[in-house]
């Protein structure tokens, strides 16, 4: 029976830890003491930090055999597992079992194909083993570890490995032995007296670390460098290689290449079991890591253009030492920006550099960086300074899209850039408006740089938009060489608010006696598309006539004569406003054709005076004028203060001899040609 106290397991698991420098280091000589240790065991319980143990073994299996866990306490066998446990059979499983764990085992191992991995890892025991005892997952695939999920802590308990075939019968080998398993965690040392210095690019870090002996009952099996760098808030790990703990050794030492830039880090170094889930990290220390020396600078640098597309820079060898590369520096004189070219140090040898990444138009100058091992760079030498011809215009905008403010009485323009690059300088505005005459020429909207994809246009000379106008915009991009790019048009209209100015004046006229012709001057807008002529009858009822715009001149045929008509007229514009009514004009309607002359007139002298009758003129009569004189040829004046409506009269002044004419009065105030007079002769 043995004792076997083992440490809690880590709740932080070092997934990222790299297969393949186990595996270069395996057959090195350094492993046997170790493993000696491991393998002086069958079967070893681990104490996980969740409370299941892992139970590991180092028999191996046939390919296609598994095996059945059981726990003895007392006597009473139980078996921990409901089926058998089977490994892998193939390398197809196995890269699956292991998952991310199988990144470089191809390459380590220096085979084509997961089915070698599986061969290789088979033919060397030692290998597998201590894969096993770093990964949990490996063990798992390769049927050298199993989980007791319900451990029993602090009794004697034997676990039995039971080993069965393909079919799940017993195979008749089997191994077991027996634990007391305490709950309390194997306290792990901590790695102390942790130092770093560096020469070039190399840093080199040391620490101290207690002697294992052979019964490693700490389980530390190796070690892990991790390093954070001044103003980052993580440690990461720097080891690319495995650190193993050797037999009797307690001072250890790794080296690896640092990058330039980092002058000052922290370092600390954490302990790991064979298992690779039990860590302790020893205590940080900071370290200054700067390195001052400088290599020479580089003068002597020439570039040539190749295709207008590729600037290709060259200089001498340089034979300093300690040269690490160089890196090309290049200032944009169009910027002033200064852009660091290489990601990574070109090599010594190899003193070319291609810049692929240049633009029409720009001026470049060059500098190339000697860098030195531990990331000391140069000075700035001299420049070697390229220009790159324009030869191609930028890209043209899209979607044009203008609208007007009404509130503001102003066009917003916008625009999709069409992705312009360095070289460009600024977006053309051209703006032209349409005129009864047809489109004017473009005119050039913005007088300085515009580098947005918008603007707002206030018209001409700042003084708005005519209203009902169309105007057309094209935007164009211009670069920094003049070149510019293919135009996109658009066309708004400005809408009528604001109804036009009425007719200047308006005149009416009778035509032929028949009609009446209504004559007005144009609106003053500039906008308008029609006239409306309003026309109101003594009834008071109003027709109203629309007119073009080139025509000014209405004929009212339907008309009454002796009938007062009023006439008024209103401009109207494309967008349906209607302006204020010019003034209104009267005029009455008129027959200028007298009636017929009165016939048949008689007049005859009575008591109440002289009696007169004649014959009804029906000709749109309004009535009668009656005229007196003493003489046939003499004057005749009128006598009748108001027309007289009637055909039979009393000339209450009349006598007999009185000479008499009746004029008949149309409704337009025409006036018959006198009928033959009558002397008033005494009644009987």
């Amino acid at each position: 029976m043995r004792s076997y106290f083992p440490s809690c397991l880590s709740c932080r698991r070092l997934r990222s830890f790299m297969i393949m420098p186990v595996l270069l280091l395996i057959g090195t000589g350094i492993l046997p003491g170790l493993l000696k240790t491991v393998n002086a065991q069958e079967i070893l319980p681990v104490l996980a930090s969740d409370g299941e143990v892992y139970i590991y073994h180092d028999f191996r299996l046939n390919i296609g055999h598994g095996f059945n866990v059981y726990r003895i306490i007392n006597g009473d066998e139980v078996r921990l597992n409901e089926a058998p446990v089977y490994p892998v059979n193939n390398g197809v499983e196995f890269r699956n079992r292991i998952g991310d764990l199988y990144a470089g085992f191809e390459e380590s191992l220096e085979v084509e194909s997961p089915q070698e991995v599986f061969f290789k890892l088979r033919g060397d025991e030692s290998m597998s083993l201590l894969l096993s005892y770093s990964y949990p997952e490996i063990a798992s695939a390769l049927g050298y570890l199993y989980t007791d999920t319900d451990p029993v802590f602090e009794e004697e308990i034997t676990y039995r490995y039971e080993v069965v075939d393909r079919r799940g019968e017993p195979t008749g080998r089997s191994f077991e032995d027996e634990f007391i398993i305490s709950p309390e965690p194997v306290e792990v040392p901590v790695a102390y007296d942790v130092s770093a210095d560096r020469h070039g690019r190399n840093v080199t870090i040391n620490w101290s670390f207690p002697p294992t002996t052979d019964s490693l009952e700490d389980h530390v099996i190796r070690f892990e460098v991790y390093m954070r760098p001044e103003g980052e808030d993580f440690f990461t790990r720097v080891t690319d290689k495995t650190v193993l703990r050797q037999m009797n050794q307690s001072r250890f030492t790794y080296t690896f290449s640092l990058d330039t830039e980092i002058q000052r880090a922290e370092f600390a170094v954490e302990a790991v079991d064979f298992t690779g889930t039990n860590t302790q990290a020893s205590e940080s220390v900071d370290v200054e890591l700067s390195d001052q020396t400088r290599l020479s600078a580089v003068h002597e640098i020439y570039s040539t253009v190749r295709d207008n597309e590729v600037v290709e820079i060259t200089w001498p060898v340089s034979v300093e030492p300690l040269l690490a590369g160089y890196h090309i520096d290049r200032i944009d004189q169009e910027t002033g920006e200064r852009t660091r070219l290489t990601d990574e140090l070109i090599e010594a040898a190899e003193p070319v550099f291609r810049d692929d990444m240049v633009q029409e138009g720009h001026t470049y100058y060059y500098y190339v960086i000697a860098v030195s091992e531990s990331g000391v760079e140069s000075e700035d030498g001299n420049p070697a300074i390229q220009y790159i011809e324009t030869r191609t215009p930028p890209p043209s905008p899209a979607d044009l899209q203008a609208h007007f403010n009404e509130a503001e009485s102003i066009i917003e323009l916008s625009w999709d850039e069409g992705g312009q690059n360095e070289q460009f300088n600024t977006f053309v505005i051209l703006r032209r408006q349409q005129t009864d005459a047809g489109w004017r020429a473009f005119s050039q909207v913005n007088s300085g740089r515009v580098t947005e994809s918008e603007l707002t246009d206030p018209g001409i000379a700042g003084e708005g938009f005519t209203e009902g106008q169309f105007y057309e915009y094209g935007v164009a991009a211009a670069s920094q060489s003049g070149l510019r790019s293919d135009t996109v048009f658009t066309v708004v209209q400005v809408p009528n608010l604001t109804p036009p100015e009425p007719p200047v004046g308006i005149d009416t006229n009778i035509d032929s006696g028949v009609r009446i012709n209504v004559v007005w001057g144009a609106s003053p807008s500039t906008d308008v598309t029609s006239y409306k002529v309003y026309k109101t009858d003594t009834e008071r009822d109003t027709t109203v006539f629309e007119m073009p715009r080139n025509r000014r001149l209405f004929t009212d045929s339907e008309v009454i004569p002796g009938q007062e008509y009023k006439y008024f007229v209103t401009a109207v514009d494309s967008s349906g406003n209607e302006s204020l009514p010019s003034r209104k004009a009267d005029i009455m309607m008129r027959d200028v054709t007298p009636p017929a002359p009165v016939r048949n007139l008689q007049a005859v002298a009575t008591e109440e005076g002289v009696h007169l009758r004649w014959e009804s003129v029906t000709d749109d009569i309004e009535g009668y004028i009656v005229k007196r004189s003493t003489l046939s040829n003499g004057v005749y004046e009128i006598i009748s203060e108001e027309l007289v409506e009637s055909v039979d009269w009393v000339d209450l002044e009349g006598e007999t001899g009185d000479w008499y004419r009746v004029y008949a009065v149309d409704v337009s105030g025409n006036q018959s040609r006198p009928g033959t007079p009558r002397q008033a002769v005494p009644g009987r």
